[in-house]
Parts: structure tokens; C-alpha cells; sequence
């Protein structure tokens, strides 16, 4: 074997490790059903306030919940796009120029992300935690609805 074929066979490793790395996490950690978003925020809290409606008192929560586990699925089909558009890549030569550019682009992909994952934590619509069964360790306590003032 060639130096050059050995150094090949160490990017494609590099690259089959990084992009499995990606995979593994992407699989494990961001099931994004209204049900997992529900689970995710039953492990986080000990006592889950509820109206007698079954309405959780603290939706805002959830919907942040939400949002972190959305983000996370973002952020690893990001990585994982980003290992396989490397392969076919070259290093420009105007350093600044592309400098100014991936700030660029990494500004508008945040943005559109941050919009995106906004828009799908609120669809969940309302959880009705009479319909739900609470992790171990999670307890609902039934919270009068607030006085209108």
C-alpha cells in the first residue's frame, strides 16, 4: 500500500466515525412525537401541576422541551450533512471571502432553524395529562384554574 492509500483509508475512517457519531446520537436522542415531548418533560419534574381540564399549568415549559429536543435534531442532521458535503469539498482560496460567507450562511441557517423549531414546538396544540401516564417518579397535582381578574 501507498502512503496515499493509507492516509485515503484514514479520512474514510475519520468520516465513517463522525458520521456514525452523528447517526447514533440523531437516532437516540431526538424523538420528536408528542408523546416523547411529553416523557422528556415528565423526568424533569417530580410534581407536573394540571387544571382539572387535564391542561398543563406550565405549557411554556413544555413548549422549551420541545424546542431543545427539535434543536438537537437540527443540529445533527446539520453535523451529519456537513461530513458528507466535506467529502466532495476543496478549501478556497480567499480565506476572508469564504470566512464572510459561512458567517453568512451559518446567520441565515440559524435563523431559519430558530423560526422552524419555534413554529413545530407550539404545533403540539394542548396536552391533556388525563389521556397521558406519567413516567415513574413524575406526579400530576391538579391545580385550580386562575381567578380572571
Amino acid at each position: 500500500m501507498s502512503i496515499l492509500n493509507i492516509t485515503e483509508m484514514i479520512y474514510i475512517v475519520s468520516i465513517a466515525f463522525q458520521l456514525v457519531a452523528g447517526l447514533l446520537l440523531l437516532i437516540g436522542n431526538t424523538k420528536t412525537s408528542k408523546k416523547s415531548i411529553v416523557s422528556k418533560f415528565c423526568t424533569q419534574h417530580r410534581v407536573i401541576s394540571v387544571y382539572p381540564d387535564g391542561s398543563l399549568k406550565d405549557y411554556e415549559e413544555l413548549v422549551e422541551v420541545a424546542q431543545i429536543v427539535w434543536g438537537n435534531k437540527f443540529a445533527f442532521i446539520y453535523l451529519i450533512l456537513g461530513y458528507l458535503l466535506s467529502i466532495f469539498s476543496v478549501a478556497p482560496e480567499k480565506k476572508w471571502m469564504t470566512f464572510g460567507k459561512v458567517l453568512f450562511l451559518s446567520t441565515l441557517l440559524i435563523y431559519i432553524s430558530i423560526k422552524f423549531i419555534e413554529y413545530k414546538s407550539k404545533k403540539y396544540g394542548k396536552v391533556n395529562f388525563n389521556e397521558f401516564i406519567l413516567d415513574k417518579g413524575a406526579m400530576a397535582v391538579e391545580v385550580p384554574f386562575p381567578e380572571k381578574m
